[in-house]
């Protein structure tokens, strides 16, 4: 048989690794904004019902899903509401 990766052969596609929060196979953004964002909705939470968890509004938690956060306070505030390690909010 020749090079399996030969151009023009099917191959099957790899399947990702499981995620470690939810044991799906999602995979969780690097950007900081946009893990606050995945963590947010994995645990069915709005904009809304975050920002009364912390004090804020929805409108600071949309600017901190685009922008990322202005305090290491509220990182780790976050990372216990969403029953995580600070680090792992920063992708480390």
């Amino acid at each position: 048989m020749g090079n399996v990766n030969q151009p023009g052969r099917w191959q099957r596609p790899q399947r990702p690794e499981r995620c470690p929060l939810c044991g799906c196979y999602c995979i969780p953004p690097k950007e900081l904004g946009g893990v606050i964002r995945w963590h947010r909705q994995r645990l069915h939470l709005t904009q809304e019902a975050l920002g009364e968890l912390l004090g804020v509004s929805a409108h600071q938690i949309a600017n901190w899903e685009r922008e990322g956060l202005d305090s290491i306070h509220r990182l780790k505030r976050l990372a216990a509401i969403f029953g995580i390690a600070p680090w792992e909010l920063l992708g480390e």
